[in-house]
């Protein structure tokens, strides 16, 4: 890797067993990253009913108790992910970007969606390109079962680019030689060995970014926003608002590099 223009039209995926390590932030922050880019793009977020967060007009929602009827209908789970699929078709007719947020605990069912549908094969034959990005933090089970994904969608999908996001949400990855930690570690970077993209986000947005997603706010809003209208929208202070626009300012800033190691699209250079 990178990838570039020359790339498009291209497939984003998040996956991860957990919830909660960052899957839906790695997929907003690259959103932005390709709207500074003035490349177009559709979120495909596969969560659960009741799961607040803003989708613009064209995106598409897959509730994940849909799930449920998959044995009844054609194809099965590709039946269910039907409207995704419909997405990256059109994404092969405009040369645009399709990233899909999967809910955590399905990353099961994201491998068998690969192996079911051929999925890299397909993408292929509509000259697409696949990208997928495992997620983890610094937890030992987290790590374990990114390591695991990250060899299945070697197996499974082996035209498909894959990418490791190291999320600094709950610490560094730095451990102490000889612990547990430090074996999953060695053990999930040896995973992401040759064609895995390494990418690391730090932890600087905290409960920063979690007031600002409880209050609906999207990452373009929040830099936008002054502290009255942050603090009005999340019912903070002036003083907490202008802190937490900062913070997620500064992040954004931070990942801006790590994303177009990547992504290496020109207007975000």
């Amino acid at each position: 890797m990178p990838l570039t223009e020359s790339n498009l039209p291209l497939v984003v995926e998040f996956t991860a067993d957990a919830t909660g390590v960052g899957k839906t932030l790695a997929a907003l922050r690259i959103r932005h990253h390709l709207d500074q880019a003035g490349i177009h793009n559709v979120l495909v977020r596969i969560e659960s009913r009741g799961v607040g967060q803003p989708l613009r007009q064209g995106d598409v929602f897959i509730a994940v108790e849909d799930f449920a009827n998959a044995a009844r209908m054609a194809g099965g789970l590709a039946g269910v992910l039907a409207p995704m699929s419909a997405a990256i078709i059109a994404a092969a007719r405009n040369r645009s970007v399709v990233l899909v947020d999967w809910a955590g605990g399905l990353a099961q069912h994201h491998l068998e969606h690969l192996a079911q549908t051929r999925f890299d094969e397909q993408l292929a034959g509509m000259r697409v390109t696949g990208l997928c990005i495992g997620v983890t933090t610094n937890r030992l089970e987290h790590m374990r079962q990114a390591a695991a994904n990250l060899r299945a969608v070697a197996t499974t999908a082996p035209g498909m680019h894959r990418g490791l996001l190291l999320n600094s949400r709950f610490g560094t990855f730095n451990f102490i030689a000889g612990s547990q930690p430090a074996t999953a570690y060695r053990d999930l970077l040896k995973a992401a060995q040759n064609d895995c993209a390494l990418l690391r986000f730090p932890a600087v947005v905290g409960e920063s970014w979690k007031t600002a997603e409880d209050a609906k706010l999207t990452l373009p809003e929040v830099v936008r926003c002054s502290p009255s209208v942050f603090a009005k929208r999340t019912g903070l202070d002036p003083f907490t608002a202008a802190a937490c626009i900062t913070e997620v300012g500064a992040w954004l800033d931070l990942t801006r590099e790590e994303l177009q190691r990547v992504l290496r699209f020109r207007a975000t250079a």
